[in-house]
């Protein structure tokens, strides 16, 4: 679906050229056709309109193109947004480990001494881990009591969730910067670009958005 989103607004900006060219040469054949002057100053007439046509046309151009940018950078925005939210179910997750772990650490004596520390030291390590379902699957493997606890099989579900939607937010974003960026890139759609003050845009990691999120949470 990303995929289709980029090569329709690519094929927008083709067109917007298109009708750009087209607009003045229609103009004057339209003039020529109906009668005008074949004289020099018939011509110089032409050539003008020509010229004004070229302006006009270069300037919806514009506009155009910097539609479909902010249309794509409001997508790019969008993604982001939801990648947010989903690290933000990273510590939504912490919290049910530490829960999990105050639970168990009441039961010591029945279940094991070790499952309480382990369960926080696995939630102080989630939120900067990439693969949480992983953490969560090893601390399973070593302690199968866990399986018995039917929240913690809630948090594993809860981590491999938040991990494909990181996945594809990453790559909805990386998508939508692909077509920004041929766009922004092209000529000439590259100086209508500049004109709207449109710069290229790096691709992104979900390490480096985790990061990001990371960052402003702490300030």
């Amino acid at each position: 679906m990303a995929e289709e989103q980029k090569h329709s607004s690519v094929d927008k900006a083709k067109s917007a050229l298109g009708a750009l060219l087209i607009m003045p040469i229609g103009i004057v054949l339209g003039l020529i056709a109906h009668g005008g002057d074949n004289t020099f100053a018939g011509y110089a007439q032409y050539f003008f309109i020509s010229i004004l046509g070229v302006c006009v046309g270069g300037g919806v151009y514009v506009l155009l193109i910097h539609n479909i940018l902010v249309a794509l950078t409001s997508k790019i925005d969008s993604f982001r947004a939801s990648f947010v939210a989903s690290v933000n179910r990273k510590y939504d997750l912490q919290s049910t480990l530490v829960s999990l772990a105050n639970t168990v650490a009441s039961e010591e004596g029945k279940i094991h001494g070790g499952i309480a520390r382990e369960l926080r030291n696995a939630a102080g390590d989630l939120a900067s881990s990439q693969k949480p379902s992983i953490l969560l699957a090893n601390l399973a493997a070593r302690f199968p009591q866990l399986h018995n606890i039917g929240g913690f099989m809630s948090a594993q579900n809860s981590a491999s969730e938040i991990e494909r939607k990181i996945d594809e937010d990453v790559r909805n974003i990386n998508t939508e910067i692909a077509a920004y960026n041929e766009i922004v890139s092209s000529i000439p759609s590259r100086l209508a670009a500049a004109i709207a003050s449109f710069p290229k845009l790096d691709f992104v990691s979900s390490v480096g958005l985790e990061n990001e999120v990371h960052e402003k949470s702490a300030a």
